[in-house]
């Protein structure tokens, strides 16, 4: 999601409780995005 545009924490939020019906908190969204920034940005 942070690769095809949703910058923002809200963005990413509003998408995975539409989407699935999840609420995750930023703490998860931004340790998942530091997990994965590195393959993104190839």
């Amino acid at each position: 999601m942070y690769a095809r545009g949703m910058m923002s924490m809200k963005d990413i939020q509003g998408h995975l409780l539409e989407i699935y019906g999840s609420e995750v908190s930023h703490e998860f969204i931004s340790s998942v995005t530091d997990k994965v920034v590195d393959d993104v940005n190839v």
